[in-house]
């Protein structure tokens, strides 16, 4: 969406009344994975970390936000010096149509799902959508074809499985859902259910440490748990990010927190295949870990130091020839890995990467003609299409940091097809805050009037042929270091997760106090205190696990309503940061029985599916009381949990910048539960166009 014309777009807010969803938790997490939580931030001390003071959450910016409106003529572009190989596209290009013959050709033959064939091939293609490449929409098709409805698709007999015998179903499923996770993400949402389906039939591999069981090595193919942790962290973000139902998050933070434990025994002996550090990063990546965090900065290190001197990457740390040597598959699947880490064509290692792997192809488009050169297909599809059609390159900003009180921006612009760079834009928050005519950008922002919390920064780039490139960062303002928060009723438990963003290097406490409910003008409150359960402060996911006892072991009553305090307390133990959520104690049908949900999606308009993500909504009660709050997903879904049934409610949308907008929703006597499992109930929707 062009967000330079915010103020003539129109708005979508999407009012569901969900009834009967299956669901495994009752409640939900903060922005960018926000429903149901309440910030209440407390008073700022100065020992830990240096970040800006903001104003308290809910409170207004210091100023009325407007938009930066800047016109440039696209004559008047710069032919900006190109970092990538001027034929870098082109071997793009003829790779992905190298892959679209080959992986249609073999499903032709085979007629069935084939795990990795379609799965990786689809992640490539979304990736190339994404990224502006032609995929013809048959080949496409095809794909998404042999992932649903041919033998050991999604939609036949027990979901995603390797059709002959009825074996590698969890292999099959973890693959297939990264793939729809990906192409719900970049492309459409047309095959929502099917992610959804996946994801829940995902759940059943999860162990109690968190680790995903395959029982399925076989390499470079299947490279085991630390790879499934990554699809199946991929595949239960987007399906939060498209739900907003909190199990999914939930999940995720419970893989990645044994993901960080796997990461951290590899200090003592390094990982000896690059696939490892690849997956790692990928499955942190998804579940939201900041570039700046200890573990994504010694593991790039370590990814960069095991290239090759010819500029290649192969399976094994530390060897530099015979049997393995330089490959597509370790080369392309590292280059796409840097490249979702932000490194760019300028990195010197990116562009000796992209150099091997374009000398290696074949005019053909692929790298071998082997059984083994599809999957090397794949993977060196991917390293080629995670070049967009133009570059940024971006200082002064980096994902998942603080920002300063003045963070001062560069950013550098290039296109990689030829043709000029015209404009290169600053958004904050979807409302253009700074722009430039030409390639290049130099902003000093001013950060104090921002409200504490998440923020969304997008820098866009435009080229004279009208195209553009966009790179988004997640950045936070204030006292932030508790994160995501979101919980689910787990074999008896209530179990709060969270993510700890503070450094590494300062020493914190993190508790998390249960209060029993009450409503205080229509308000959902804490009352009284029942159970503080405390843990030692790390970076990266934390789980607390409630069993529904207090302080001296006597059992809560089920089914009924309760908040979550989390709270951060730094070395001198001062509480910097307190977060509520609440929650439903008790079985999810159980829940299913006596509480309804309202959710929907927030959209820029009929004509444009982009969701509005990190947005204030808000649930009012006939007298006009704020009942709850949450905050829309990254994909623009929103959900509140555990909602009083036959009472009527209002949907309001709170966005900085935009009028306030109300929608009117009902939640009627309760029907019968769904059966436990089903992931995509009938729900019955109102929708309402606002003009902003």
């Amino acid at each position: 969406m062009n967000r330079q014309r915010f103020a003539t777009t129109a708005i979508l807010l999407v009012c569901t009344l969900i009834a009967g969803l299956s669901l495994a938790s009752s409640c939900a997490t903060t922005a960018p994975h926000g429903s149901e939580v309440v910030t209440r931030p407390v008073a700022a001390t100065p020992e830990l970390g240096e970040v800006a003071k903001a104003p308290v959450a809910g409170q207004p910016a210091a100023a009325p936000r407007e938009a930066f409106k800047l016109e440039c003529s696209a004559d008047g572009g710069v032919a900006a010096k190109m970092e990538a190989d001027p034929k870098a596209r082109d071997a793009a290009q003829r790779g992905l149509n190298y892959l679209s013959e080959r992986a249609v050709a073999w499903q032709n033959q085979h007629k069935c799902y084939g795990c990795h064939v379609q799965a990786v091939t689809l992640e490539a293609f979304a990736v190339g959508r994404k990224h502006q490449y032609d995929i013809p929409d048959r080949s496409y098709k095809e794909m998404l074809h042999g992932l649903t409805t041919l033998d050991g698709g999604t939609r036949q007999a027990g979901g995603l499985r390797y059709a002959h015998g009825n074996s590698l179903q969890a292999p099959s499923k973890a693959f297939g859902g990264a793939a729809l996770g990906r192409h719900d993400q970049w492309v459409d949402q047309d095959n929502q259910r099917d992610l959804l389906q996946t994801a829940e039939e995902l759940l059943a591999y999860q162990q109690e440490d968190g680790s995903i069981r395959l029982d399925w090595v076989n390499l470079p193919v299947g490279a085991g748990s630390v790879q499934g942790a990554y699809q199946a962290i991929q595949t239960w973000q987007q399906a939060f990010a498209r739900t907003a139902d909190p199990r999914w998050s939930a999940a995720a933070q419970k893989s990645e927190a044994w993901l960080q434990r796997t990461i951290d025994a590899w200090y003592g002996q390094r990982p000896s295949t690059t696939q490892d550090i690849n997956y790692a990063i990928l499955g942190l990546l998804a579940a939201g870990v900041g570039n700046g965090e200890r573990t994504l900065v010694d593991l790039r290190e370590w990814l960069l130091n095991s290239q090759r001197p010819d500029g290649g990457w192969g399976f094994q740390m530390g060897s530099t020839g015979g049997a393995d040597a330089s490959n597509p598959f370790a080369t392309g699947q590292t280059l796409y890995t840097l490249r979702m880490m932000g490194l760019g064509d300028s990195n010197d290692a990116v562009k000796r990467g992209m150099g091997w792997l374009m000398q290696q192809q074949k005019p053909s488009g692929g790298w071998s003609d082997a059984g083994f050169g599809k999957a090397e297909a794949m993977w060196g599809v991917l390293g080629l299409v995670s070049l967009d059609v133009l570059s940024l390159e971006v200082q002064g900003l980096a994902r998942g940091a603080h920002v300063e009180p003045t963070q001062t921006l560069q950013v550098r612009a290039w296109d990689n097809s030829g043709a000029k760079v015209t404009k290169v834009e600053v958004i904050v928050d979807d409302i253009p805050a700074f722009a430039s005519c030409g390639d290049q950008l130099a902003w000093s922002w001013d950060t104090r009037d921002l409200t504490q919390g998440l923020h969304i920064v997008d820098v866009k780039a435009f080229n004279s042929k009208g195209e553009s490139s966009i790179r988004r960062f997640e950045v936070y303002a204030g006292d932030v270091y508790l994160t995501q928060l979101g919980s689910r009723y787990h074999q008896g438990k209530t179990e709060v997760t969270l993510r700890n963003i503070a450094p590494a290097a300062e020493p914190n406490d993190v508790e998390v106090t249960i209060f029993t409910v009450k409503q205080e003008d229509g308000r959902l409150v804490p009352d009284k205190p029942v159970k503080t359960l405390r843990q030692k402060g790390a970076q990266g996911a934390m789980t607390f696990s409630w069993d529904g006892t207090d302080e001296a072991n006597a059992g809560q009553k089920t089914g009924e309503r309760y908040i979550a305090r989390a709270t951060f307390r730094d070395a001198k133990g001062a509480a910097r940061q307190s977060e509520e959520i609440t929650f439903v104690y008790d079985t999810p049908e159980a829940q299913q029985q006596r509480w309804s949900q309202i959710g929907g999606q927030l959209q820029f308009g009929d004509d444009n599916m982009e969701g509005v993500a990190n947005t204030a909504v808000e649930l009012l009660d006939e007298d006009g009381n704020v009942v709850e709050e949450t905050r829309s997903t990254a994909a623009g879904n929103y959900r509140f949990n555990s909602v009083e049934r036959g009472k009527k409610y209002k949907v309001r949308v709170r966005k900085a910048g935009w009028a306030d907008k109300e929608a009117a929703v009902e939640a009627p006597a309760a029907p019968a539960a769904k059966p436990a499992g089903d992931a995509a109930p009938a729900a019955a929707e109102k929708k309402v166009d606002f003009a902003f």
